[in-house]
């Protein structure tokens, strides 16, 4: 059965990864099973949903990228209880059983197929197979979703259990958040958000835009993917960049550019420098004199510029934010000043459970970049053999979640 199964899985499931190191996981105890339909989250734990399921994590673990258009989550990283990138995670993706006959077993009001696997049953596998040590598969076939549980260790063995336990199908006329790709494509996260029974939140955008593609700044949906919401809600769509914990929407057919080392930029389509329209967030080196105000949850210096009258100006009007507790400064150019106002009406913290891509130092080396990146909690992948001068793919101010892999490119292409 197993053998049958595993062929039967498509491309994509639903994975729960625990941490390899001996976490006691929460005190509190996770939603009884009598309540097979109740979307209430207790104290310490948090909700996550796919495809007319949901299951209960550990509050504090955050959402990883472990594959384009899947959910994942795992301990934060950089902590003694955490692991790396996607080796101790939870992913959520859907998966194809076919017409196959599973003997199944009840479990809060679903009909599962359950098998376990631990480095018991191979004792003459490579140690590389049996990491982690024990790994529990909870198959669905009516929903077309599969949990899998992988552990090491016997704290983390008895939280994966836990987990398992709460497994349950959603409440009736609710639906989760869809992932998206990173960097998202926008007719992808749309035919997403609508397969999904949702509902798009920007003014004009409806299935009929949903086969628009085009490059730009990421996507970040809000609520966050895996989210359990009512039936038709509203999915806000943003293209947001950050720096520093600090983050603002940029228009949708904005794209990255490289303005200066250190910096994040990005500009309007078909414009290569950022001498005219462009914003750019970059490390404060001084503060200027002024009135810090609260905008977004921060204290900023706001200083305006605007075009003199019958002068030469590549821009006509300029605002510089400077976050003062945060260190981070953003320059906004654009020749509209209802955008810029819209795009500082937009500053905001990083959201809960992403990170931003770093920018580089001018003329970083992999090897640089790849320290640079797992500081920020991301792992640097190299693509092109490249002894100095190296970009991200995704570009510096990208979203993504922690453990994502970074391609690392040469600079001069």
């Amino acid at each position: 059965m197993r053998a049958g199964l595993a062929a039967a899985v498509a491309v994509v499931a639903v994975v729960v990864g625990l941490s390899v190191v001996g976490r006691p996981g929460p005190v509190v105890e996770p939603p009884s099973s009598s309540a097979t339909t109740d979307a209430s989250v207790p104290d310490g734990w948090r909700l996550v949903g796919l495809d007319g399921v949901m299951v209960y994590l550990p509050a504090d673990w955050r959402p990883r990228s472990c594959g384009s258009g899947t959910l994942a989550y795992g301990p934060v990283l950089g902590t003694s209880s955490g692991g790396t990138g996607c080796t101790d995670v939870v992913l959520l993706r859907p998966v194809v059983f076919g017409d196959m006959a599973l003997q199944t077993e009840p479990l809060n009001g679903l009909e599962v197929v359950r098998y376990d696997r631990t480095c018991d049953d191979t004792p003459d596998a490579p140690a590389a197979l049996c990491a982690p040590e024990h790994r529990t598969t909870i198959a669905v076939p009516d929903r077309g979703v599969e949990l899998v549980v992988t552990a090491s260790g016997e704290a983390a063995v008895d939280l994966a259990e836990r987990i398992v336990a709460t497994l349950r199908p959603m409440p009736e006329g609710s639906t989760a958040v869809p992932a998206v790709p990173v960097p998202g494509e926008f007719a992808r996260v749309c035919k997403a958000v609508f397969g999904a029974g949702l509902v798009l939140g920007r003014a004009g955008l409806d299935q009929q835009v949903c086969g628009a593609m085009y490059v730009g700044p990421p996507i970040t949906l809000v609520p966050a993917p895996g989210t359990v919401v009512p039936n038709g809600s509203v999915v806000e769509v943003e293209n947001r960049i950050a720096l520093g914990g600090v983050s603002v929407a940029v228009p949708r057919d904005w794209v990255p550019e490289v303005c200066a080392a250190g910096q994040v930029g990005f500009v309007p389509s078909g414009i290569d420098n950022c001498e005219s329209e462009s914003v750019e967030l970059t490390r404060a080196t001084t503060t200027p004199r002024g009135t810090a105000v609260e905008r977004g949850g921060f204290e900023v210096i706001e200083q305006d510029w605007s075009c003199p009258t019958n002068a030469f100006c590549v821009v006509s009007f300029r605002t510089t934010l400077t976050v003062v507790d945060a260190g981070v400064q953003v320059v906004v150019s654009v020749d509209d000043r209802a955008v810029i106002d819209q795009i500082i009406a937009s500053l905001a913290p990083i959201p809960d459970g992403l990170v931003a891509v770093p920018p580089l130092r001018a003329r970083a080396s992999a090897a640089e970049a790849e320290e640079i990146l797992a500081a920020a909690g991301l792992v640097g992948v190299p693509e092109r053999t490249a002894a100095t001068a190296v970009t991200t793919n995704p570009a510096p101010g990208t979203l993504v979640s922690p453990g994502t892999e970074i391609g690392l490119v040469s600079a001069t292409g």
